[in-house]
């Protein structure tokens, strides 16, 4: 249950946060709570791969990804910051750093990481609907749902997406520990990012020096460790 709740808990906060932060706030803030929490989730010894001591070596990598980031999202506009939005996505960001760990114990049990990404989704069905239930009874709203995918399937990738994440996470924390993980996947949405705005540019494009010199600070830490 745990698996499954965490990411969803993080994606219904998610909206709210930005909107109070704007993006660039929220994206370091995040990345912070998630490094942040990976290395008390190492320290803890709740990840597959055991017990991972704090080290100046890690807590400066920390500082440096983080530093990745900020500087990728200088420049960009930040909206009005609130302090408590800030603090609340701090926290989310640590409570869903234990995800990769909780997935890699399940994969680590049953001998195949697919059987964690198989407990994500169906408790993330089981819990959305149900949280859908609630809503529609307190509040009702018209459901404005997306094509079928045989009529637009590029909206419906994020599905098989998600099941390649949580599959890669569960199997790669087992061996990399979560704060390495964490590390190394920032640099990868980073990477993805600045890739798909080169390949699907839009009006809101922007690909920046400090956006390229983030990405190689964040890309530098994850890969010395």
């Amino acid at each position: 249950v745990q698996t499954c709740a965490l990411p969803i808990s993080f994606v219904s906060l998610q909206s709210g946060l930005v909107a109070a932060t704007g993006v660039a706030v929220f994206t370091v803030a995040a990345v912070a709570g998630q490094t942040a929490g990976a290395l008390l989730v190492d320290k803890s010894g709740i990840g597959p791969s055991g017990r991972h001591p704090v080290t100046v070596r890690r807590v400066f990598a920390a500082f440096m990804g983080v530093g990745g980031v900020v500087v990728s999202v200088s420049g960009a506009d930040t909206g009005t910051v609130a302090l408590a939005a800030v603090i609340g996505t701090l926290a989310a960001g640590i409570f869903v750093s234990s995800q990769p760990a909780l997935n890699g114990q399940v994969a680590a049990k049953s001998g195949h990481a697919l059987a964690a990404t198989l407990v994500n989704f169906i408790g993330g069905l089981i819990v959305l609907a149900a949280v859908l239930a609630v809503q529609q009874v307190v509040a009702p709203v018209a459901l404005d749902l997306p094509a079928a995918p045989w009529r637009d399937p590029v909206v419906w990738l994020g599905g098989p997406f998600g099941v390649f994440f949580v599959m890669v996470a569960a199997q790669m924390a087992k061996s990399l520990g979560v704060f390495v993980f964490t590390l190394t996947s920032v640099v990868g949405q980073l990477s993805g990012a600045v890739l798909l705005d080169v390949v699907f540019p839009t009006e809101a494009t922007n690909i920046t020096a400090q956006l390229i010199a983030g990405l190689a600070i964040t890309d530098r830490k994850s890969t010395r460790l």
